[in-house]
């Protein structure tokens, strides 16, 4: 999955302008978020407009996985925005 998102997302970089989309789900800072925000900037640009989204809501069958039966904490959505400005991405939104 990574590698045909990551590819699709250069191919489309070298043709316009991109808004990425980032989920950032609980208990996947560290582990996820920070490094997709960091390829993001390192390979798409920092000025790439992310949009880095905190609307996960747990559903269905999401209950059975005890990290992510939960919404995002407030220091989980505090560090999401931590991540981007580490990483190096001048335009993103939340």
């Amino acid at each position: 999955y990574w590698d045909v998102c990551a590819r699709n997302h250069l191919y489309g970089n070298k043709y316009g302008e991109l808004i990425i989309r980032v989920l950032v789900l609980p208990n996947h800072l560290e582990c996820c978020t920070k490094h997709i925000l960091k390829w993001i900037a390192d390979n798409l640009g920092r000025n790439t407009r992310t949009n880095v989204m905190f609307q996960y809501r747990p559903e269905w069958r999401a209950y059975e996985v005890p990290e992510l039966r939960r919404r995002l904490t407030a220091k989980e959505m505090e560090r999401a925005i931590e991540l981007a400005r580490e990483a190096g991405l001048t335009n993103f939104i939340i």
